[in-house]
């Protein structure tokens, strides 16, 4: 019931907005409607990734490429508070990633009401154009609640030193709506405890501390378990000084009556130019499914980022999984327009 709210609500603005900010030389009766309920201009974007691999395993090359993501936008606000996003992946079929809306009040309190992303961890809270290397780290590409269906509250305070995020789900994950009873709950907080600008220097340091709790077993998370309660628990950081920064996040997942996984990622970088970076990463993941042994995973990633326009980007990682004993290059290129989010 919900999907369908929202999808029909998308709709209307889409077409309603559309039809308003299509000339400058509207009729007056339309501007002043568009001014009356505060419509603004519907934002469009599109984020493209596509990639080529060569991995080479026990003197086996194996070689391919594919696109990683096709992905639609769309943003706009209404009514003056209002605001909602639109987001689907096209890649191969057509995937609902978000419809959210929004009541913002002001920088301290906004609600958030739909499918999005919930607000734990680091690195899982940036979109794909933003991201330092092709892929994300094992430990925010597998753990935490991930994509929801549900309400929440953020906001800001003091200039953004203090940053926030509490929300309540249904915990059946993406484009799941078989129960609106509410079974996950999740929380993120960020410090700034340091900073520094001025026009010789720029230094920072955040830190972030997450948490969640699924009561049901049935709610979709990281692996289908038996367990009553599942924890996650995620602790992050973020350190920059002039043209270097650092960043790392380490999240424990701990189901109930089954064993742990948890894993972290360590990321040092540098810009070289004013487009061009280079970085590396060291990252390690501990995983053990019902009745398997525990195993450990550990790797590393040199990368190199170009951005030759505004909307294009170059990444080149090479990568070795310590565990497995494997070595993988991908180069990849992005085109994202108005992506960000």
């Amino acid at each position: 019931m919900m999907k369908q709210f929202f999808t029909c609500f998308f709709l209307c603005v889409l077409c309603f907005g559309i039809a308003y900010a299509q000339d400058d030389d509207s009729s007056s009766v339309s501007q002043s409607l568009k001014s009356f309920l505060g419509i603004g201009a519907p934002k469009l974007g599109m984020l493209v990734q596509w990639y080529g691999e060569v991995r080479n395993t026990s003197d086996v090359f194996r070689e391919g490429g594919d696109f990683r993501a096709v992905q639609l936008l769309l943003q706009s606000s209404f009514a003056k508070r209002f605001s909602f996003l639109f987001q689907a992946n096209m890649k191969e079929r057509y995937q609902l990633l978000d419809l959210r809306l929004s009541y913002n009040y002001n920088s301290s309190l906004n609600i958030d009401l739909g499918q999005f992303k919930t607000y734990f961890g680091r690195e899982f809270l940036k979109n794909e154009s933003e991201l330092l290397f092709s892929k994300r780290a094992w430990v925010s590409d597998l753990l935490g609640p991930q994509r929801q269906t549900g309400i929440q509250i953020r906001g800001s305070f003091i200039d953004s030193a203090l940053v926030y995020g509490f929300g309540v789900f249904n915990g059946q994950g993406i484009n799941s709506y078989t129960s609106s009873d509410p079974s996950l709950f999740n929380g993120r907080v960020m410090i700034t405890p340091f900073c520094l600008t001025n026009s010789t220097t720029h230094s920072k340091i955040e830190i972030g501390l997450s948490g969640a709790l699924s009561t049901e077993n049935r709610d979709n998370l990281v692996t289908y378990t038996f367990a009553r309660y599942t924890r996650f628990y995620g602790i992050d950081t973020r350190m920059e000084w002039n043209d270097y920064w650092f960043e790392g996040e380490y999240i424990l997942y701990n189901p109930s009556d089954n064993p742990m996984f948890d894993g972290f990622n360590l990321d040092i970088a540098r810009k070289i130019t004013p487009n061009t970076e280079l970085a590396l990463r060291y990252q390690k993941f501990t995983y053990q499914y019902i009745f398997d042994p525990q195993q450990r995973e550990d790797g590393a990633s040199i990368g190199c980022n170009w951005y030759p326009e505004n909307e294009l980007k170059v990444q080149l990682n090479l990568s070795r999984n310590f565990y497995q004993n494997v070595n993988t290059f991908i180069a990849q290129v992005q085109y994202a327009f108005n992506a960000k989010y």
